[in-house]
């Protein structure tokens, strides 16, 4: 993944053949990861536009200095495919009641025992853009136990989202926001780009878990 500068501002670009995807490996490693995904999303001003459905969302990992992307599976399906009901469609100014839009689904990975880190969330759906769209996480870490099985936990991640625009309008509001908060990390897009708001990482009681983890090592994603 290349990150590119513009106006200061460190982004990935989906355009222009600014973003470097990740190599997806085709070799099936013996461990597997479960863990549950948050994705949660707040407009940032008025006229920005909620995230549709997600057809597919993958990881990109960092293991001992190679990037790998891993598609999520869902324990009860082949590919996610799954909206929380609190996601709606449409603007912000036809949703006034719209503070966040929530998609929650529980996943699975293959991955060979060891380190990561969960750099970037990979969209690939046409709603969102005719590219992977990539979002930063904070780069939390996270172990694969040589057991079979791990659960990570729960992973939160929350995003703000700018109206749309063209890239040239994208980063004067990505300069402007930059400039009124501190945040340096945005994901441009004509569609409405997209920059961080927090990260919630923990470990459920085992009630709470997928049915998938109960015979799992308990490794939880940390942020570094």
């Amino acid at each position: 993944m290349r990150r590119c500068l513009f106006a200061g501002l460190v982004v990935l670009l989906t355009a222009a053949g600014c973003t470097d995807n990740a190599a997806e490996t085709t070799a099936m490693p013996g461990s597997v990861v479960v863990g549950s995904l948050a994705l949660g999303f707040s407009p940032w001003q008025e006229g920005a536009v909620v995230p549709p459905e997600l057809r597919s969302v993958s990881f990109v990992l960092l293991s001992d200095g190679v990037e790998l992307l891993r598609e999520l599976r869902d324990p009860d399906r082949d590919i996610v495919n799954v909206v929380d009901d609190e996601v709606v469609a449409g603007e912000l100014d036809e949703q006034p009641d719209w503070e966040s839009a929530i998609l929650y689904f529980d996943f699975e990975i293959a991955l060979e025992p060891g380190e990561y880190e969960l750099v970037s969330l990979e969209v690939n759906d046409p709603g969102w853009s005719s590219d992977p769209v990539s979002l930063l996480t904070g780069s939390p870490k996270f172990t694969v136990a040589d057991s079979g099985c791990t659960y990570i936990g729960l992973l939160n991640f929350n995003f703000y989202r700018l109206p749309p625009g063209s890239i040239d309008e994208q980063e004067r509001m990505a300069g402007a926001v930059a400039a009124s908060t501190g945040v340096e990390y945005f994901t441009l897009l004509e569609t409405g780009s997209f920059f961080g708001d927090s990260i919630d990482l923990g470990v459920p009681s085992a009630d709470l878990r997928p049915e998938s983890a109960a015979e799992c090592t308990v490794h939880g994603a940390e942020v570094p």
